[in-house]
Formats: structure tokens, sequence, C-alpha cells
């Protein structure tokens, strides 16, 4: 599980408390900090990194106007996308990326969920407040594998 920790303070960060969170210039600043240490969370208290820092990652909030969506177990062992996963990224008009398990995507589209909508269904996950989502930058292209 990734969770998010506030840079300022090494502690955790709330996914609903905007003053937790940092601009990506901070976060890579910070990260370009302790560039090589195997563990990743600050306790800035001790000065020391307690865990594991996977990178930067995107909180989704009420007022901003994204969506996160969230496809488990989807690359099979060739790195394609499943024909269920293949077929909701061709219908999305979005930034897709392959997550840190290397073995799911995630989606972020421009838009917001139905009201009352559920956020999990099977290996489908889908959120536009109160979430993170850690981000590796490994843009998913199909075109750029080999089929």
């Amino acid at each position: 599980m990734k969770v998010p920790i506030n840079i300022h303070t090494g502690n955790g960060a709330s996914t609903t408390n905007p003053s937790a969170w940092a601009t990506f210039r901070e976060v890579q600043a910070f990260l370009d900090e302790w560039q090589g240490h195997e563990h990743s969370h600050i306790d800035k208290q001790i000065g020391e990194l307690t865990g594991k820092v996977a990178g930067p990652g995107f909180v989704f909030s009420k007022d901003d106007p994204y969506t996160g969506i969230d496809l488990d177990n989807c690359i099979d062992e060739h790195g394609h996308l499943v024909k269920w996963a293949r077929l909701i990224t061709e219908n999305l008009n979005s930034y897709t990326e392959i997550s840190h398990s290397e073995k799911g995507v995630h989606i972020i589209i421009k838009g917001k969920k139905p009201e009352g909508s559920g956020c999990k269904k099977g290996d489908v996950e889908c959120y536009d407040q109160a979430r993170f989502f850690a981000m590796t930058g490994k843009i998913y292209r199909e075109v750029d594998r080999d089929l």
C-alpha cells in the first residue's frame, strides 16, 4: 500500500487536508534530497527516513476536475492490457500509466464520476476526491508494445 506523506513533517498526509500536500516542484526537491536512500518515510524529528518512498503522487480533491481510475490485474505476462482493460482505456481521452505493481494501470481523466456511484467493482476502482495515487511516470502506450 502506498501512503501519502507530508514532506514538510515526514508524517502521513491526509487526502482531505490540502495543507498536508505539496507542489510537484516541492516533491521533486524532497526526492532529490533523499535520492539513493533505501527508505523514504522521513521522521523530521530524528532526521531519518523510516519507510520506503515510492515517488510523487496525486491527491484527487473535490476542487479539481480530475477522476482517477485504477485497473488492477490487467497487464498480462507479455506486458499487454487484457481485453476488458483495453476497452476501457481505448474509450477514454486520458493519461494512462503503469502502476507500481506493474500488473495494473492508473488512468487520469478530466471529469467527475456520477454522484452516488460506487468506487470499486472487482478490479476497477474510480475516485474523484479524497484518494491518493502513487505515480510512476511509466506511460502506458499499447502501440509501443510488441503485439
